[in-house]
């Protein structure tokens, strides 16, 4: 593009490249805005990370059980080596993607609106001279003045095209050119170092696996205890509802057994007694039935022995009469 002339093709493609230069100034900003919050935002996060550690080493000081195992095992080993790639990962962010763009985006991109100011006001002078230049008439110049007109003129149209040919080269460096190519570099820096801090990283953990199965191992047969225990306790539970017998405690079983004994000793009493007086019933009521017996034999002895007294009043009604 350099070689073409000042002209509408110039122009068309000057243009052209004014207005995709628009169109990348808000592209990387949004990308610039992404990138610092996402920077942001880890960084948080790393930070909540350590606290919600260092929370879990002081808590396991008072629930060993609970905790001090994963600690062992996890947070303190695996997790620490996932919270380093973290933090690695927001600084190779930091120095390879936002501080390259911002750089790009301010001494570039932002400049762009200012080196086409200048380079029309430029072009405006330039053009305006030239119109001053060809309307002179050569014939009425002296020599000497000639010379000077067309070295001015020479002067004024090679500082044109230096113009020219810097703002041209300014806008192709901007597209296809070599700030698009810085930028791709430094993408695909930021690239092979997180993939390779990742991987570095996932090699660490890999070789902590084993510690991380063998705590799990133990926490599933530890779960498949407690369960068997949860369930055993619902199952006595549920006979205890359907159960129609009054729950005790155990205080109230002995309390409950002693008064037991003691009513099982009166009730043997008060049968002994009620079988005393029913067999004194039944011999009072034998010696009831021998006296009456004996009372009606007194009577019948009585009368058989005694029938005089019929046979005297007999006589002394007869001889009355």
């Amino acid at each position: 593009m350099s070689v073409v002339e000042d002209g509408p093709l110039f122009r068309a493609t000057m243009k052209a490249l004014e207005q995709k230069t628009g169109n990348m100034r808000s592209k990387i900003k949004k990308v610039l805005k992404k990138a610092e919050a996402a920077y942001q935002a880890q960084m948080v996060c790393n930070e909540a990370v350590e606290a919600f550690l260092c929370a879990l080493g002081e808590a396991s000081t008072s629930n060993s059980n609970a905790i001090q195992p994963a600690l062992d095992h996890y947070f303190e080993k695996i997790s620490r080596q996932i919270l380093n790639y973290e933090r690695l990962n927001a600084l190779q962010l930091q120095r390879l993607v936002i501080e390259p763009l911002l750089k790009l985006y301010t001494n570039d991109i932002k400049q762009a609106e200012a080196k086409k100011k200048e380079f029309e006001e430029e072009s405006r002078d330039y053009y305006a001279y030239v119109g001053r230049y060809l309307g002179q008439r050569q014939d009425s110049l002296k020599e000497k003045k000639r010379a000077e007109s067309d070295s001015k003129y020479q002067a004024k149209r090679r500082n044109f095209e230096l113009k020219r040919f810097d703002y041209s080269s300014f806008m192709q460096d901007l597209h296809g050119g070599r700030k698009e190519q810085e930028v791709l570099s430094h993408l695909t820096r930021f690239a092979d170092t997180q993939a390779k801090t990742f991987l570095a990283a996932a090699k660490n953990v890999d070789d902590m696996v084993p510690q991380l199965d063998a705590l799990i191992h133990e926490v599933s047969q530890a779960d498949k205890e407690f369960q068997f225990q949860r369930t055993e306790r619902e199952e006595k539970r549920r006979a205890l509802e359907k159960s129609s017998n009054t729950y005790l405690e155990p205080d109230a079983l002995t309390t409950s057994s002693a008064a037991s004994t003691l009513v099982g000793s009166s009730s043997g009493g008060n049968q002994k007694s009620e079988g005393d007086l029913g067999r004194a019933d039944s011999t009072g009521s034998q010696l009831r039935s021998v006296t009456s017996n004996n009372s009606s034999t007194s009577t019948q002895v009585a009368t058989s022995t005694n029938p005089a007294p019929t046979s005297v009043n007999s006589a002394v009604n007869s001889s009355s009469m």
